[in-house]
């Protein structure tokens, strides 16, 4: 069993459902008891492809977030270089 509550968000106004964890965060506030959830578990065939799913485009985020870094240094090198007409590295 685990216990939850439901917790408003001080700054939005949304209310979510959570364990004890939230009641230590100063941006929620608890409104309901905490009651015992039993909750049931899916099987592996529906959480793994999700969980390989989000992995996946977390893995593309990462990627895309390097490759725009990589971009703004290149720039930034090249825009050095052109002060001093100096050729770019290989």
């Amino acid at each position: 069993m685990t216990k939850v509550a439901q917790f408003k968000d001080l700054e939005y106004g949304y209310t979510t459902i959570s364990g004890e964890s939230l009641s230590k965060c100063n941006s929620y506030v608890r409104i309901t008891e905490y009651v015992d959830v039993a909750f049931r578990p899916l099987p592996a065939e529906v959480t793994v492809p999700a969980e390989v799913e989000a992995l996946e485009k977390a893995k593309e985020a990462a990627r895309q977030k390097y490759a725009e870094a990589a971009a703004k240094i290149d720039e930034r090198i090249s825009k050095l270089l052109a002060i001093t007409h100096q050729p770019a590295a290989a």
